[in-house]
């Protein structure tokens, strides 16, 4: 198994996604971060907010600072939440090549907007500081990554034009990436060159495999799917989806988090619903808000499913309580189920929410919504519900 310093340069070219990381210690507990945080989880964004922002301008960290704004970026604030990134930027910058000053913590602030869903706003910031040196390779694939999430696979293509492709000059953590983009980008052929080289870290192995089982998740074969998927975990310690790990490992956890949506999916897909809705619960977890809502989408489906609709309905109002973009298809939705009729219109407003957070996962969310319609329509209401 990897060091931490092995971690950090496996996982090294979206490092500053690391920043956001860290579940408390039990004596944190009582903390207001932590507080805020759990009012946050649990749909309670209003209450939370207060006390993020006591607790950003108490400590002044850049971690509660961030925390602040994505908190703000899901709760409709969005000149709020630029406030906040305008003033982390301006306490350092650089200057590359005799031009403007560019922001030395870009990269953390763009990695915000990223992980909260807010990928334009990402892209915003970015694009300066990659003009400004181009070659900052891991600059370069946190835009792409951007990129894609907006929607802008042109534009993505465009950086990666730009970015190294002989193998030996980049690190293993940053062959990845660029594989993963590539792939985003549709060039797959590419994609499969990169990851084809040698992968010793078991760790490396887990994540080239989590990437390539795409290609069969976009044909839905399933079976395989699941197989590959569950080969992945098996590659990493299963204590890297609990809530506590060092951040060195933080981008680890997002991927198996993602390998879990993506599994449950699948076992979904083969009748296996139990099994899917225990896959996706720690995947709930997530910091990166596109897994997380996706993963308490499928949650909620199982409720459905399992005739447990006050348990599903309270679980989709707590999401919405959590971002407000799901406010609308989830009241859409509690009404269907109340008063029957058909979920096409409420499922439509919950495609467009998981695009906007990341549109590069359209191939991910149009089964999971699939899933959703399927037990809205297949579930009967128990005469008594309970949560499980």
């Amino acid at each position: 198994m990897l060091d931490d310093s092995a971690m950090r340069r496996l996982l090294g070219p979206l490092a500053a996604l690391c920043l956001l990381a860290g579940s408390p210690h039990a004596a944190e507990l009582t903390k207001p971060g932590y507080q805020a945080r759990a009012l946050d989880r649990q749909g309670k964004l209003a209450e939370a907010i207060p006390i993020y922002q006591a607790r950003a301008e108490q400590t002044q960290s850049t971690s509660d600072r961030l925390r602040y704004a994505g908190a703000l970026l899901r709760a409709g604030k969005m000149p709020e939440a630029r406030q906040v990134y305008a003033g982390l930027m301006v306490e350092g910058a650089s200057v590359y090549h005799g031009g403007d000053p560019v922001p030395s913590n870009v990269g953390v602030c763009a990695s915000s907007a990223l992980l909260n869903g807010f990928p334009v706003l990402a892209v915003e910031y970015l694009r300066p500081a990659f003009r400004a040196n181009p070659r900052d390779v891991g600059a370069g694939l946190l835009l792409v990554r951007s990129l894609l999430a907006a929607g802008d696979v042109d534009g993505a293509r465009e950086v990666l034009r730009q970015l190294p492709k002989e193998t030996g000059s980049l690190v293993i953590g940053q062959r990845i990436e660029l594989a993963r983009a590539y792939f985003l980008a549709g060039d797959v052929d590419w994609a499969r060159r990169l990851l084809d080289e040698k992968i010793e870290e078991s760790v490396g192995q887990m994540m080239r495999e989590s990437i390539l089982t795409n290609v069969d998740f976009k044909k839905a074969d399933w079976p395989k799917v699941a197989s590959a998927l569950a080969d992945a975990k098996r590659k990493v310690p299963s204590s890297v989806t609990e809530s506590r790990v060092d951040r060195a490992w933080r981008n680890l956890q997002r991927e198996m988090r993602s390998v879990l949506l993506r599994r449950a999916i699948a076992l979904w897909n083969q009748d296996k619903r139990e099994d899917a809705v225990e896959e996706a619960s720690p995947a709930q977890e997530a910091d990166e808000e596109y897994i997380r809502s996706g993963a308490i989408l499928l949650v909620a489906a199982g409720k459905l499913a399992d005739g447990r609709r006050d348990d599903a309905v309270a679980r989709l109002k707590a999401l919405a309580g959590h971002d407000v973009r799901f406010a609308e298809p989830v009241g859409k939705l509690e009404a269907t189920l109340a008063k029957g009729g058909d979920p096409a219109d409420a499922l439509s407003g919950f495609e467009t929410v998981l695009s906007g957070e990341d549109r590069a996962q359209d191939f991910v969310t149009k089964p999971l919504l699939a899933v959703l319609a399927g037990a809205v329509k297949s579930g009967k209401p128990r005469v008594e519900s309970a949560a499980r």
